[in-house]
């Protein structure tokens, strides 16, 4: 296989991008709700929405906080500015 970033690529002309399904995207939303109620009781959802059709991390962990975490705070962030804020308090701690 060729290496590309965040893909399969059998061949050079063919990319498969890996998601997360229904079930583990739930999974791993009642897993963050679940550390949350341990901790600060919120949880950041990063996500990359905006360009894919699909929202189902995004509304999975919207599902788990409505259904069994109410007192969890959700936050709902776009990657890119996710990766923007962090930088930019990198920069400025140093």
């Amino acid at each position: 296989m060729y290496s590309g970033s965040g893909e399969f690529m059998p061949t050079e002309d063919m990319a498969l991008a890996v998601r997360a399904s229904p079930r583990s995207a739930a999974r791993i939303a009642r897993r963050a709700f679940e550390a949350a109620m341990a901790r600060r009781r919120k949880v950041t959802a990063v996500h990359k929405a905006n360009v894919f059709r699909s929202r189902t991390v995004v509304t999975c962990a919207r599902c788990a906080r409505w259904r069994e975490f109410p007192v969890v705070q959700l936050e709902e962030i776009i990657v890119d500015a996710m990766a923007a804020l962090l930088l930019r308090d990198r920069c400025a701690s140093t």
